[in-house]
């Protein structure tokens, strides 16, 4: 394979590699050939660099949004108690206008 055609292909193959999708042939394929291709195991590095970032930034959106769904649902459970609360004294109201 000319090297012009492996870069090709194992720069095809880097966000499979990455997510752990690649056969092990091609696992070699692409661990050989950045072994003695400058370019490949740079764009590897930052593609590695790259998806670690993105995760990074995924784990803290996705705290913030439990953290605000958790807070979401108190608030809708608070909201219920209150809606419960003026139920029971609107049915006490009522009932006491009808006695009179």
């Amino acid at each position: 394979m000319a090297d012009m055609e492996a870069c090709i292909l194992v720069r095809e193959l880097i966000p499979r590699y990455l997510d752990g999708d690649c056969s092990r042939v091609e696992n070699i394929l692409i661990e050989d050939h950045c072994s003695h291709c400058p370019e490949c195991r740079m764009l590897l590095q930052k593609a590695r660099t790259d998806r670690q970032s993105m995760d990074t930034e995924d784990v803290k959106e996705i705290l913030f949004l439990s953290r605000l769904r958790s807070s979401e649902l108190s608030r809708m459970d608070l909201q219920l108690k209150l809606i419960r609360v003026l139920q029971g004294e609107l049915t006490h109201l009522s009932d006491g206008c009808a006695g009179r």
